[in-house]
């Protein structure tokens, strides 16, 4: 099952760095940081960068997660694996429906492409290929989206790369 890892913000890859060196990897199956690209413009240049999708988290897919939480104490810093009145709580059906496309690879996520028809965005190409009703706002000058979802029990938002490559004019007859 998969759960999920708070920590600091911005220390999530120093944390999981010191998860893999000290932590019996007999524990956990996989630990993962979804990340996704963004192009920002810098300098007259647009460049890709990385993001995290869920700054301050990290996942971990464990089968003894008992076992795991008592391995992240060897860990100096902040970590705690996400529970309600001292039991851990999996990521649920839906939610795991929802992520897999990020938990599924260790890969950066591309950027994804859409055309503007109207009113709506239909995406073509890429991870937000069916996600078009989560979209919360788009920026065409920063080239992207932002989701909200539902997830660990509260509204989360994602920063996505969208390239919005052509927009269709309504033909009215």
């Amino acid at each position: 099952m998969w759960y999920v890892v708070w920590t600091t913000t911005g220390k999530e890859e120093q944390c999981r760095v010191m998860i893999e060196r000290k932590c019996d990897s007999n524990t956990y199956d996989r630990l993962v940081i979804p990340k996704n690209s963004i192009k920002k413009y810098v300098k007259g240049i647009w460049t890709t960068t990385e993001t995290k999708l869920f700054p301050s988290y990290l996942f971990v897919k464990s089968e003894e997660i008992e076992a795991f939480a008592e391995e992240l104490k060897k860990v100096t810093g902040f970590l705690q694996v996400l529970q309600n009145d001292e039991i851990f709580l999996p990521i649920s059906p839906e939610e795991e429906k929802f992520l897999r496309r990020f938990l599924e690879t260790e890969e950066v996520l591309p950027e994804s492409y859409g055309v503007k028809e109207g009113d709506q965005v239909r995406i073509l190409e890429g991870p937000l290929v069916g996600m078009e009703g989560l979209i919360k706002f788009i920026d065409r000058h920063k080239r992207m989206a932002v989701l909200e979802a539902e997830l660990f029990g509260r509204k989360v938002e994602m920063k996505m790369g969208l390239e919005v490559v052509k927009c269709e004019k309504d033909t009215e007859g």
